[in-house]
């Protein structure tokens, strides 16, 4: 309230005095109008979620009676000043809002949905911070494990790793690595990004998910097999997405010891055995390129990069039994180059020169 706001009655904060009837009532519907036309966002435990605020319903006429009833002065107590009031807006049950709070499996359905009421009977616009339940008990069976040598190269691990940690995806919900790290993606570089996210994703293929959006490295890792690994790139939209097909929620675990980067995955309950499997269907030869140059001595052959093995490579899961094909990658090999002397070269051109019977009569 402003300065001297105070003295004066309110309803949902805003100053009533002096208003009676249904110019009261046409001030606070406007009020409630532009209330609603942003949506209420609930956050807490790892998981969002946006509410329409026109679904949450108020008793105008009841909150203005309630207002008449307080204020109200008696016939022969007319010289006394005005009483004055500040009484939020009176809500009505939704029983669908209280059905969408549900949906998260983490949160206290009752004190949640009683916080959302609250902010919303004073036409607050606050994030609302949900009231998150015991996450333990999330972590009953351990559906996923990784573990693998954090990269030299990477940096900002740790910030990216506990951006992700305790992260809970609810039954049927997909989750976006990108979304997921918000702001804090731009406190690591592109090989850590790739590095988590393939973690990630090798955990992902290893339970009931449904793989939305993955694109590969192109290029073999010296982490994890080539098949499973995950490439982002946040300016060209490359993002990591995939959706919880089980019926319980899973909770993201990552942490850092030793330079190890351990990540797993838990559920309440694990329903569903899968298997993933990787399965090389070609190895492609590298070719041998030649360079010269006249700075190595006559017949030296220097080795400036080996050549490495492309692959083909398919990645296969199985649910229930049943085969489903994840995806086909195509790995280019690494070309082995070679540098040789030029002065080789010169040496038996010089020589096929002097060569008498090599000669020719260039005027025919």
């Amino acid at each position: 309230l402003a300065q001297g706001e105070d003295e004066q009655s309110t309803i949902a904060g805003i100053v009533i005095e002096g208003l009676k009837g249904d110019e009261l009532k046409q001030i606070l519907t406007e009020a409630i109008n532009q209330w609603a036309s942003e949506p209420l966002i609930v956050s807490g435990g790892g998981s969002s979620l946006s509410l329409d605020a026109t679904t949450i319903s108020f008793d105008i006429d009841g909150t203005i009676s309630t207002y008449e009833s307080m204020t109200k002065k008696a016939w022969y107590a007319f010289w006394t000043s005005d009483k004055v009031v500040h009484l939020p807006l009176e809500t009505i049950d939704s029983e669908m809002l209280k059905n969408e709070i549900a949906n998260i499996s983490t949160w206290n359905t009752e004190e949640t949905y009683s916080k959302v009421m609250a902010i919303a009977s004073y036409l607050r616009t606050d994030e609302v911070e949900a009231v998150v339940e015991d996450l333990s008990a999330l972590e009953t069976d351990r559906l996923a494990l990784a573990i693998e040598e954090v990269p030299v190269t990477a940096f900002g691990v740790y910030d990216i790793a506990n951006a992700l940690n305790d992260t809970v995806i609810e039954p049927g919900s997909a989750f976006s690595y990108i979304e997921a790290l918000g702001q804090n993606a731009h406190l690591a570089n592109s090989e850590t990004l790739n590095f988590l996210a393939s973690i990630l994703y090798y955990n992902t293929l290893n339970m009931d998910t449904e793989i939305l959006e993955r694109h590969s490295q192109t290029k073999v890792q010296n982490y994890l097999e080539p098949g499973v690994e995950a490439a982002i790139d946040i300016s060209a939209e490359k993002d990591l997405k995939f959706m919880n097909r089980s019926t319980n929620p899973i909770k993201l675990k990552f942490s850092i010891d030793n330079q190890q980067l351990k990540a797993e995955v838990y559920t309440t309950y694990k329903d569903v055995d899968v298997m993933m499997k990787v399965v090389h269907d070609e190895t492609i030869t590298p070719r041998t390129i030649t360079r010269y140059t006249d700075e190595l001595a006559i017949g030296q052959i220097k080795e400036i990069q080996a050549g490495e093995p492309g692959l083909r490579v398919s990645v296969y899961r199985y649910v229930h039994g049943v085969e489903e094909l994840i995806s086909r990658d195509y790995y280019a090999p690494v070309n082995r180059i070679l540098l040789k002397s030029a002065r080789q070269l010169e040496t038996t051109q010089q020589s096929a020169n002097t060569d008498s019977d090599l000669q020719m009569d260039l005027n025919g």
